[in-house]
């Protein structure tokens, strides 16, 4: 689960686990609200849920880049 625990003016701080290993323990990070869509500002509050899935994407070209999603 990752739930936001802070509001900054910039940032938001949330706790994050890891769901693939749920045996590591929690981490704390500054996610910058600049990775969430305006719209989606106001959802933006300590105690939400949000999601964030990191992985690569593949171009058909053979090109590989690091892709970052968050949805709230």
């Amino acid at each position: 689960m990752l739930l936001i625990s802070e509001l900054g003016e910039e940032t938001f701080w949330a706790e994050i686990a890891d769901l693939d290993v749920p045996a590591n323990p929690p981490e704390f990070v500054e996610i910058s609200k600049d990775e969430i869509h305006p719209t989606d500002h106001d959802l933006l509050e300590p105690g939400n849920v949000f999601y964030w899935c990191i992985g690569y994407e593949d171009s058909p070209g053979g090109q590989r880049r690091r892709v970052s999603e968050i949805r709230l």
